[in-house]
């Protein structure tokens, strides 16, 4: 359904870490909306399911992203383990 499609691939691209949230329930939330954007038939690749994760976090998170962003061969889990040791 083209509603679904748009609702989800809208919620995906407005997606921002709320100030104050923890890091564990961002990553919970941003996995649900792409777990829903698979639902819909646009399985995402790892690569951009990092790009978009990094793009999504607080300022707190700039230094460690900006490491990241210049690594070769990030995973995706390898980012949110490193993410989840910064004290924000």
């Amino acid at each position: 359904m083209l509603k679904n499609r748009l609702l989800v691939t809208k919620t995906l691209n407005n997606f921002k870490m709320e100030p104050g949230i923890k890091f564990a329930s961002h990553v919970d939330q941003f996995k649900e909306i792409v777990r829903q954007m698979e639902t819909i038939g646009e399985a995402l690749e790892e690569a951009r399911q990092l790009v978009l994760l990094l793009g999504s976090l607080t300022d707190e998170y700039k230094m460690i992203s900006t490491v990241l962003e210049n690594t070769l061969n990030v995973t995706l889990a390898y980012a949110i383990q490193a993410l989840s040791g910064v004290q924000a």
